[in-house]
């Protein structure tokens, strides 16, 4: 068997694959909505336009609505929201979070559902935002730290959490986690730029298969399976979805505020069409630097591609706005992190690889570590003394080490507007579902201790094989009673 590829398909599995979308920067929220709205597609025949979801603001709405363009819809209310919850609940419980009431009461009321007797400490949660996380987290230490030893599997105490919320918060809390209802205005923009597509290349997509890949490559095998008859060109057609792009999500001013500032901080003048139709970031950055070195050539460094990538970037992250995805093969996402970790002379811990979904989290992540380790007292010099200069250097340098491992390959120079963004590593609730689906599926248990060394696929695949030789030497097979680490 080969392990590395199977604990490679159970990863994918439970994480679900991450994409992107050019132009449109697809996020995890915009991603799942598309899953939910496939969800009801093919579990209701609903026959309408997805435009229809654009303005439900609630359940009930939403029922309503399938309801009336589903023939032979025959759920009740009840069903359609416990069929709801059922198929999303990792997505709503995320987007959900608790006030320390609230909390303490799924705390005892998860405690009674799965009869095991354990107790919350004094003040147990501190504050009116707890996360399913936390509560999970506190449920777990809870039971080991009872006074007598219990048994249990926390994969079932995961599932009791889950029902004991949804018997205390039922509606309420599909409607705060939901991420159909709603939806924020770069969702709305992907649900319009994707039936603009399907208008104008008269083609149906299928909104699950969009996220697996770039949008070109998914329009191109549309249109061969679909219109047959239409000898489409490829250029053409780039040209066409470029141009939608760019109408649609302009109309937020997400590329032209962009470009404004740009024009404004470098003092020059761009082409809107040359920079909106740039067609990938790094080709983007290029349009910019061309522009400073014509009408600027006095201020113009050897790095002033970097310059402007990491002004863009900062730019759009203080407007909240997410790059998607890159598709990165193991060894490079490996060379990334130990090309950080030796730059800034950290080391980064098992936990904070789960928290990495991308550019503002890793920066983020250095600075903590920085602080944490004291780097600049270890080594003085290293890195600039005030915060605000700190995190400027930390981002600059975390975007030259991205783009210098992201061009190895000569497929990331020509995809989509990434190289700001990194692989999508677990969260901390999949991240205890991938080790619950391990240990399931290869019958072993995985020791706590071992985890803490584990950086990447690669690592978890030889920890796996190793495990499962120790189980085929001993003839024994190890615990099946899956217990996931306390490392939320």
């Amino acid at each position: 068997m080969d392990i590395k590829a199977e604990v490679t398909k159970i990863v994918n599995k439970v994480i679900g694959k991450s994409s992107f979308l050019d132009v449109c920067f697809f996020d995890a929220q915009v991603l799942s909505v598309l899953r939910q709205i496939d969800y009801i597609h093919k579990t209701y025949e609903f026959k309408s336009s997805p435009l229809e979801f654009l303005e439900i603001k609630s359940v009930r709405a939403l029922f309503d609505t399938v309801k009336k363009y589903s023939p032979g819809f025959s759920s009740d209310y009840k069903s359609f929201c416990d069929s709801m919850y059922t198929a999303f609940c990792p997505d709503i419980l995320k987007n959900n979070t608790f006030t320390k009431d609230e909390a303490l009461k799924i705390f005892n009321k998860t405690k009674e559902i799965s009869g095991l007797n354990f107790s919350a400490a004094p003040d147990i949660f501190d504050n009116n935002k707890i996360s399913y996380g936390r509560i999970f987290s506190e449920i777990i230490k809870a039971v080991k730290s009872a006074s007598e030893k219990l048994k249990y599997s926390e994969s079932e105490l995961m599932a009791n959490l889950n029902g004991a919320i949804y018997l205390l918060s039922g509606e309420t809390v599909i409607n705060r986690g939901l991420s159909i209802i709603g939806m924020n205005k770069r969702a709305k923009d992907v649900l319009s730029f994707l039936t603009t597509m399907e208008r104008v290349f008269k083609i149906k997509i299928n909104y699950a298969e969009i996220t697996t890949g770039d949008i070109f490559t998914n329009v191109y095998k549309l249109l061969r399976e679909q219109r047959p008859d239409f000898n489409f060109n490829k250029a053409v057609v780039e040209q066409e979805i470029m141009a939608v792009a760019a109408k649609i999500f302009n109309d937020s001013n997400i590329l032209l505020n962009l470009i404004n500032a740009l024009e404004a901080k470098y003092k020059i003048s761009l082409s809107k069409d040359d920079s909106i139709f740039a067609g990938s970031f790094e080709a983007f950055i290029n349009v910019v630097s061309r522009a400073i070195k014509e009408q600027q050539p006095s201020v113009v460094t050897a790095e002033v591609s970097l310059d402007v990538m990491t002004f863009a970037s900062d730019f759009m992250s203080r407007r909240n706005i997410k790059v998607a995805d890159p598709k990165l093969t193991n060894a490079i996402e490996n060379k990334f992190i130990a090309d950080i970790e030796k730059k800034f002379r950290v080391t980064f811990s098992v936990f904070d690889l789960l928290e990495i979904t991308g550019l503002e989290s890793t920066i983020k992540i250095v600075e903590r570590l920085v602080k944490k380790q004291k780097i600049n007292e270890k080594y003085p010099g290293l890195l600039p003394e005030a915060a605000t200069d700190l995190g400027l250097y930390v981002r600059r340098e975390i975007i030259r080490t991205s783009r210098d491992n992201m061009i190895i390959g000569s497929e990331m120079m020509t995809t989509s507007f990434e190289g700001l963004d990194f692989p999508r590593k677990l969260d901390s609730m999949l991240s205890i579902e991938v080790v619950v689906q391990l240990e399931k599926n290869f019958k072993i248990k995985i020791p706590e201790d071992k985890l803490s060394a584990i950086k990447s696929i690669d690592d978890m695949s030889a920890l796996v094989e190793k495990l499962v030789n120790e189980k085929n030497r001993t003839g024994q097979p190890q615990l099946p009673p899956v217990e996931t680490k306390d490392r939320i």
